[in-house]
């Protein structure tokens, strides 16, 4: 080899090694603590086991593989979760789907980035008389003051019920007083509680709004403003990547997840139910399952979006379906 040959070889052996170093460089930037990228993340509400897969994400580590320092702020009744976001005290948050499409008609505007649940997994649950949705037309039905119940607002409006709405900040001894003859419940959460209110209650007194046609709209899912995401679209994908393998994680190993849960609520000064967060964890899993294709999608899909606007059109809530390929922006 001449003189000429070794002395280019050799440049160019330096000039591989230099990139090799700056990709390894690059990576342990992005891998460390010290570099990653700040997130915070808001669930709609306080701690509980409802938001399982997010606390299993950070807990085993799932987001610092990903370059992001997640903080997870929790919303409450005074402190709203779309004030956390329009504030920009909060980077991503999650919410209902219907409240998301509520709020971007209100002018807040947000994008769509993963959708967890698939199913509505509200319920109207009645005094153990009644056994029929029928039997509670002009009846007094209590609903969440601070939200939640728009499905259940639109399906008394769909079949003229009358109810006489009585609004209670959270907790069922409204019901359990019989001041009111049937109360909201998630299928998830309150029903739990009530049925196990010492109330002769059973499926004959429960009425799910998916079960009626036009009403299984799925609910928890992850937003952010537009702005936001158009700045930068593959940290919040790294996020939902790693939120993902938290949902998952935490279907496949129950008991850990439910051990993080209750560090979590605990930490947070929440009290704890362990039965109860134990089937929150079962209840909530089963409802990421799409019903027409039995999978996990994570998205959300075109006609689930138009179904959702073509519901809250009909009772006035929005002026117009919103245009899926904005407020569903491509990740990739």
């Amino acid at each position: 080899m001449s003189e000429l040959n070794i002395l280019m070889y050799i440049r160019l052996n330096i000039m591989i090694m230099n990139k090799i170093h700056i990709l390894i460089f690059s990576f342990l930037i992005l891998a460390s603590p010290l570099y990653a990228q700040k997130i915070v993340f808001s669930p709609q509400w306080t701690a509980q086991a409802q938001f399982a897969g997010f606390y299993v994400a950070k807990e085993k580590g799932f987001y610092k593989d990903a370059g992001l320092d997640v903080e997870i702020v929790h919303a409450s009744q005074s402190n709203p979760v779309y004030n956390k976001l329009t504030e920009k005290k909060s980077d991503i948050i999650s919410s209902q789907l219907i409240d998301a499409i509520i709020a971007a008609e209100k002018g807040i505007d947000l994008v769509n980035i993963m959708q967890i649940s698939q199913n509505n997994a509200l319920t109207i649950v009645a005094q153990p008389q009644y056994t029929s949705l029928e039997q509670l037309k002009g009846k007094k039905v209590a609903g969440w003051k601070s939200g939640f119940c728009t499905p259940a607002l639109c399906l008394d409006n769909d079949k003229k019920l009358n109810f006489e709405w009585v609004y209670f900040l959270g907790n069922i001894n409204v019901f359990t007083s019989n001041a009111v003859d049937a109360i909201l419940a998630m299928s998830y959460n309150e029903l739990f509680v009530l049925n196990n209110c010492g109330k002769r209650i059973n499926e004959k007194n429960i009425f799910y709004i998916s079960d009626y046609e036009g009403y299984n709209i799925p609910e928890d899912g992850l937003y952010c403003l537009r702005e936001n995401f158009e700045k930068n679209p593959e940290m919040f994908n790294r996020f939902v990547e790693a939120t993902k393998k938290g949902w998952e994680y935490a279907d496949t190993h129950r008991e850990e997840t439910l051990e993080i849960v209750v560090k979590t609520m605990t930490e947070d000064m929440v009290p704890v139910n362990v039965p109860h967060q134990k089937y929150t964890i079962d209840k909530i899993l089963d409802l990421r399952l799409d019903k027409t294709s039995g999978k996990t999608l994570y998205y959300l899909t075109p006609k689930t979006l138009k179904d959702a606007c073509d519901l809250l059109l009909s009772h006035g809530y929005i002026s117009k379906t919103l245009d899926y390929n904005k407020f569903v922006p491509s990740l990739k």
